[in-house]
């Protein structure tokens, strides 16, 4: 139940979250940011919702990341996974404006991250670990490039995404889901 939490959460937040673009004709990924959605009539219910939600399921799968832990760096992310996912609840219910807003939205990028550069180190010598890093280096590019001024554009929602996509394929790679095998393993016919 609770790996498929994980899996749930990423959708739940991610649907809403792009749902929520379609339903504000005023949005643009070039100007805004994702949590203008929040703030505007017709798509801030879906966007809220999706981001508490999406949320909550986290909370649950952080959970089940710390009950499982047997080393300090699993202890570490499955603790802050789990705030990061009390900060992504708190993007929605604190819309942009709030005072709480801009700590619970940085908190979710920064947490989710650090989450995941412990699970990556943890397990380096897999290929899950080795793909984990991987994406941690790329979601510091992102934002380091973001803040230099080398996006064409202002707007934080485009960075926002890729590092929702990010955090979509940590959970994936990590594990949350059981594994889909791309084909059938052959039963073994070999009776010497």
């Amino acid at each position: 139940m609770e790996r498929a939490c994980g899996l749930l959460a990423v959708v739940v937040t991610l649907g809403g979250v792009l749902g929520a673009t379609t339903i504000d004709p005023t949005f643009s990924w070039s100007t805004d940011a994702l949590s203008d959605l929040g703030t505007r009539a017709g798509s801030a219910p879906v966007f809220n919702a999706s981001v508490i939600l999406g949320g909550a399921l986290g909370v649950v799968y952080a959970n089940g990341l710390r009950r499982q832990a047997t080393t300090p760096l699993a202890h570490c992310t499955g603790f802050t996974f789990g705030l990061a996912m009390l900060g992504l609840m708190g993007v929605g219910l604190f819309p942009l404006g709030h005072p709480m807003h801009v700590p619970t939205a940085a908190g979710f990028f920064g947490l989710f991250t650090v989450a995941m550069l412990c699970d990556g180190i943890r397990r380096r010598d897999e290929n899950t670990g080795k793909t984990t890093l991987g994406l941690v280096g790329l979601h510091l590019l992102v934002w380091a490039t973001w803040i230099l001024g080398l996006w064409p554009m202002p707007g934080l929602a485009l960075p926002e995404i890729v590092g929702a996509a990010l955090l979509v394929a940590w959970v994936v790679v990590s594990g949350s889901t059981p594994a889909i095998p791309w084909r059938r393993k052959q039963p073994n016919r070999n009776f010497h």
